[in-house]
């Protein structure tokens, strides 16, 4: 602020404002923080929020890099699923530039990054914990073990993991016997046993129900 003063008085000749820290300090603080046409901030959705507050923290450590960790609770409360996906997005690109780190707590389904570069960074905290491994890892061990023919393609892999990423670890069941199925392939390297009743007669049910 000060400069662009100084900026404006340098055309008048040899005269400038000095200032200390301090004084600048002062000034951000006795100041109002509004949006474009003086909106308020308590205006303003949270997700639009969570665009500021990315945004400052990749000018902070523009500025002064540093290491960060950054924990946000609860987000699948506060946000949509699509907007959680920009800001994942946001979250992740911030990361790969600057020696940041986020932990993200949710309880709802589909909040949830299963891609190769986030899934192993999930842990599950139900009735037993689970840190799931590379993502190419549980590809290869849910087709290996899957009780019928069946190979996936990433994306629905991918799909079927932010499904059931919440139920891992828990005696209760899904909407779809695919995604049954894969929950339980999982539960059962945590030593669970599971329940299911008869709805059709597929090679999923009879795996389901072994």
């Amino acid at each position: 602020m000060f400069q662009l003063i100084n900026e404006d008085l340098s055309h008048l000749g040899d005269i400038e404002l000095t200032y200390a820290v301090s004084d600048v300090w002062d000034m951000v603080q006795k100041s109002n923080v509004v949006g474009n046409g003086q909106t308020s901030l308590e205006d303003k959705n949270n997700f639009e929020l969570f665009t500021i507050f990315l945004n400052l923290i990749g000018h902070v450590m523009e500025i002064n890099p540093r290491k960060l960790l950054i924990i946000v609770e609860n987000i699948d409360h506060l946000i949509s699923k699509k907007e959680y996906e920009v800001v994942l997005k946001q979250m992740q690109q911030i990361c790969i530039k600057y020696d940041v780190y986020f932990i993200l707590s949710t309880s709802l389904d589909g909040y949830v990054g299963c891609d190769g570069k986030l899934c192993s960074g999930i842990t599950v905290l139900g009735e037993v914990d689970f840190q799931m491994p590379e993502f190419n890892e549980i590809e290869t061990y849910i087709e290996n073990n899957y009780p019928c023919n069946r190979r996936f393609s990433e994306e629905q892999l991918q799909e079927n993991l932010k499904k059931i990423i919440q139920h891992i670890g828990q005696k209760e069941y899904l909407y779809t016997v695919e995604d049954n199925v894969i929950c339980k392939l999982i539960n059962q390297t945590l030593m669970l046993n599971d329940r299911w009743e008869d709805t059709e007669k597929k090679p999923e049910i009879a795996f389901l129900k072994a």
